[in-house]
Parts: structure tokens; sequence; C-alpha cells
């Protein structure tokens, strides 16, 4: 058994440790090329430092890793652990931590996040063991558009990421890798207003349908404004679902997302390692 930079590896190599380590998990994180390649972009997962597990040659495990300067800070996320089921609890995935802590260490790493179904025990305990804390429980809910009433004063417009970045700096603040706003350029950045003023701020992306939301942020801390930008929201988009995307439960925005939810998707740990 042999552990290798995936820079030392070929493309179809790293797909096929994706695809056979997580052939068997509970959500269906299997991809084609196009997929892969997309995910990796979009979460800024790098070759440089992702690592791939060999048994005399084939490929059998896989951590692909991103590490990128977010808010003024070093930080490192894993963004997938998958080790073939037939070499489960052989030390792989231990191996795997390892060699992603060394680049970790390698690169002056000061925090380091990921995240795991909340009831992946065997993966919650293996990064526990090497340091990593749960930060948080997140909740990926679609929500019931019918349970909202129409918002008649509440107004939202799409703004540039850089006209806006020193006001919305301060509400971007601890969030999940997948949802920073640091990545805005996969995504759109919409203002909600009253008046003249901003009363608060969603990021966003469309997908045929589907319309995530990956961050809903009031101005001044008040349910009832989360609940009148989810109806100004609504109302918008009125032909595509809405999913809220990781949020954490100690927001105060997820008591309003569990308020209006249909279906409650998953749920995963969000763990951290200073």
């Amino acid at each position: 058994m042999n552990v290798k930079s995936m820079m030392n590896c070929s493309f179809q190599d790293a797909m096929k440790a994706w695809n056979e380590g997580f052939q068997d998990y509970t959500v269906d994180l299997t991809m084609n090329v196009e997929r892969f390649i997309k995910m990796m972009s979009t979460k800024r997962l790098s070759p440089e430092y992702s690592v791939l597990a060999y048994d005399e040659g084939k490929p059998v495990g896989i951590i692909l890793n991103s590490i990128q300067p977010l808010q003024g800070i070093q930080s490192a996320y894993n963004g997938g652990t998958a080790v073939h089921p037939d070499y489960r609890n052989l030390g792989v995935g231990q191996r795997l931590i390892e060699a992603s802590l060394s680049v970790y260490e390698k690169e002056k790493v000061a925090k380091a996040s990921l995240e795991a179904i909340s009831t992946n025990n065997p993966a919650i305990q293996l990064y526990k063991n090497n340091g990593y804390i749960i930060k948080d429980h997140l909740d990926t809910i679609e929500l019931d558009k019918a349970t909202f009433k129409q918002e008649r004063d509440l107004t939202l417009k799409l703004v540039a990421h850089e006209d806006c970045k020193k006001d919305i700096s301060q509400y971007f603040q601890g969030m999940p890798w997948q949802n920073s706003v640091d990545f805005i350029d996969e995504r759109e950045l919409y203002q909600f207003s009253l008046g003249r003023q901003a009363a608060g701020y969603a990021l966003l992306s469309r997908n045929r349908d589907r319309l995530t939301l990956f961050h809903l942020q009031a101005v001044r801390k008040d349910k009832s404004v989360y609940e009148r930008m989810l109806r100004a929201l609504v109302h918008q988009f009125k032909e595509y679902r809405v999913v809220a995307f990781n949020t954490p439960q100690s927001y105060e925005v997820n008591e309003v997302y569990h308020k209006h939810a249909s279906q409650k998707l998953v749920e995963q740990v969000w763990m951290e390692r200073s």
C-alpha cells in the first residue's frame, strides 16, 4: 500500500478511486468526467494538494483537498474522503488523512475543515482521532414555497460582489467552506432592500429548476426579517425549487428554514482542526 500525490496519478485513477469509494454512500456522489471537473473547480479542489492510495497499482482510496487563504487565514478543505469497500478498516483512510495533514503542514495551513454525513460514525471517529472536532451540524432543507405569503415591501436585486464587498464582509463570517462568499464567481449575490436601506443578502446559484441558497443573512438579527426575505425570494423565483444548503443549526435562519420545510434532505457534521 502506498499513497501518492494526485499530481503523479492519472485523472482516470482519481475518478475510479472516487466512484468506487462512494459506490455505497448514503448520498449518490458518483461522477462522470464533466461533473468531476465541475466539482473540483467549484470547490477549488486541487490535484497539487490531493492524494490517492494504491494497492499493487490499483487505486483504492482518495482525498480531494483545497488550500486557499480565506478571510486572511491559510485554510484547507477536505472535499471528500473515499475508500473502496473492500479496503475499509485496513488503515487506508488513516494513511490518506496522514498524507493530507502532511501537505497541510507543508503549506502552513492554520485551519482545516470538512463535512461528513452525520450518521457516518466510522468517518467521524477517524477525523476525531486526527484532531478534528465538531463545530456544528449542517442541514440541507427543501422549502415548501406554498407556506410563504407574498412580500409587498421588501425588494431584491442582483449586485456585484465588488460593489458591496465592504458592506457584506461582516455578515458572511464563519461559514462552511462550500457556502463561502469567497467563491462568489460561481454564484449570484442579491441584496434585499426596504426603501433605500439594505435589509440583507442572499448568496445563491440556479441550475435548471433548482435554486440553491447558500446563505441568507439579515443586516439585523430578526426572525421576521428572514421570513420577509424568503417571501421576496420565493416570489422572485417562482419557477424554481428552493433548497437551503448546508445551513449550520446554530444559525438563527435555520429555525426559519425548518418552519417552512417540505423535507430535510441531509444532515452533516461540520468539523474543524486548528
